[in-house]
């Protein structure tokens, strides 16, 4: 299955985000609604995973570069609070984290509704649709092209259906490429 074909078949449904809580890294109940208005980077993982650790320190780059942009990096750690802490000794998160090894793999699942592969990477837009599920690594070159486009869906510049398929052409090139190397 093509990447177009998937983007076609997200459309066909209007996926929106779920409504879940989850619970901060210092316990505090925190509901997904906090962050409406905002297009999110959704990022689920756990400390055993070793993709997923390399995807953190471009992924506190990337939280940092967006401050205040409408844009936020969301962890949900399929995984301890406990393990969080010792692997955050090593190296720190600069991005909001929830976790609950048991409630994150049904958010997971609501999401995708099938199975929970690690890393697994959802991005909304600022109106809380679903514009893109990665399983697998990702990397910081998919990142900026699925980002410029949900910032051209807010700024009217595209409608949503419009940078959905101008984002999945660019991904398959990129995707060409990277196999030409």
């Amino acid at each position: 299955m093509s990447l177009q074909t998937i983007s076609l078949h997200a459309q066909e449904i209007d996926y929106r985000r779920p409504e879940f809580s989850l619970a901060d890294l210092q316990g505090v109940e925190r509901s997904i609604s906090e962050w409406d208005g905002k297009a999110l980077l959704i990022n689920f993982w756990a400390t055993w995973c070793i993709p997923c650790k390399r995807e953190i320190p471009m992924l506190n780059e990337l939280s940092l570069e967006y401050q205040g942009r409408d844009f936020e990096v969301l962890g949900i750690a399929v995984d301890t609070i406990e393990n969080i802490q010792k692997f955050m000794q090593v190296i720190p998160l600069e991005y909001e984290t929830l976790a609950d090894e048991d409630k994150s793999q049904d958010v997971a699942f609501q999401f995708s509704n099938s199975f929970l592969v690690l890393p697994f990477t959802i991005f909304l837009d600022h109106q809380g649709r679903i514009f893109w599920m990665q399983v697998e690594e990702i990397h910081r070159e998919e990142i900026d092209i699925i980002l410029d486009k949900i910032f051209k869906i807010k700024s009217g510049d595209l409608p949503f259906e419009q940078a959905q398929l101008d984002m999945v052409n660019e991904l398959e090139i990129l995707m060409q490429e990277r196999m030409a190397q």
